[in-house]
């Protein structure tokens, strides 16, 4: 019995995670929006990774670093923008008096 209903949820808990990404799905993309990574790498894999997933459709913007040029075309070809730290800080308004 306590098979059956542990099996109830597990199927009741996947319909609703499915429901959820289909309604999100069928939203309109928001080409607005962009993100900025500035400083942890360990973000900019999780975010290419869901974005290799279909799951987020924005672009990604990180300040220039030590890439070499092959890590830059990498980036560039994945959709990544490298922007001077100048660039992203008077995009989102902050510290924009510092610079």
């Amino acid at each position: 019995m306590a098979g059956y209903i542990c099996i109830g949820g597990l199927a009741a808990f996947g319909l609703l995670s499915m429901l959820w990404c289909l309604f999100g799905w069928l939203l309109p993309s928001g080409k607005n929006g962009v993100l900025i990574c500035i400083g942890d790498p360990v973000f900019l894999h999780r975010f290419l990774w869901l974005r290799s997933l279909g799951l987020l459709r924005c672009p990604l913007r990180i300040p220039e670093g030590d890439y070499s040029q092959k890590q830059r075309d990498e980036l560039l070809e994945r959709g990544v923008e490298i922007c001077s730290r100048e660039r992203l800080l008077s995009e989102i308004g902050i510290g924009a008096e510092e610079v």
